[in-house]
């Protein structure tokens, strides 16, 4: 995915982008509270479009996958295995290839098992947030963009999710951008660092490190 010469609004004057990143990289944008990180992932997720520039998603067939900092927001179902098979099934797959799916999903996102066939509303924080990282792992995105990554998770949950993007995009060759706040975070998910600046009486991105 590439933004080429984008400007997009944030609260306070504009953010100038020019960027790319590829398969198999992890990418940390890391910018203050507020500043308008979701916004940006939202135009790249296509939900949003750029004042000016373009947004290049290199093939057309790549699928995308997203996970919001509340993704309980977008549940639809009653229970985490019919969540989690709503997207793949929508896509055509059935049958044992459908519960394979959904069953490695489960499991890939630490979500216990006896929680797969339960009301997700009787769920704690965490555990809503496993069945999203369930959900986007269902989807098998060739590019995933993370709101705060493991916001709800205890550290040794947040460290196991990031070794779990890590692997993924390894065995996947899928592209990771997260968006946070958060230094440690960043380099925790991100093997390269872009940091929102001030930047000629705007905003602008720029390398700020690897980890």
């Amino acid at each position: 995915m590439t933004l080429r010469a984008v400007r997009m609004a944030l609260p306070v004057g504009s953010l100038r982008i020019d960027m790319s990143v590829h398969g198999g990289e992890r990418l940390a944008i890391l910018g203050p509270e507020g500043i308008g990180k979701s916004r940006l992932l939202r135009l790249m997720a296509g939900l949003t479009l750029p004042e000016s520039g373009s947004v290049i998603r290199h093939d057309a067939g790549h699928v995308l996958g997203v996970l919001f900092r509340v993704p309980e927001l977008r549940f639809l179902c009653v229970t985490p295995r019919e969540e989690v098979g709503l997207a793949p099934a929508s896509r055509g797959l059935s049958g044992d290839l459908l519960l394979e799916r959904v069953e490695r999903a489960l499991s890939r996102a630490g979500l216990n098992k006896q929680h797969w066939d339960q009301p997700w509303h009787t769920f704690s924080a965490a555990e809503k947030y496993r069945l999203g990282m369930a959900i986007l792992y269902a989807l098998q995105p060739h590019v995933l963009l993370i709101d705060e990554p493991g916001n709800p998770l205890s550290d040794a949950g947040e460290a196991a999710f990031s070794e779990g993007l890590r692997h993924y995009c390894r065995e996947q060759g899928a592209a990771l951008v997260v968006f946070t706040s958060r230094m440690m975070r960043a380099r925790l998910f991100g093997e390269r660092v872009m940091r929102i600046v001030a930047l000629d009486g705007n905003w602008g991105l720029v390398e700020g490190g690897e980890s």
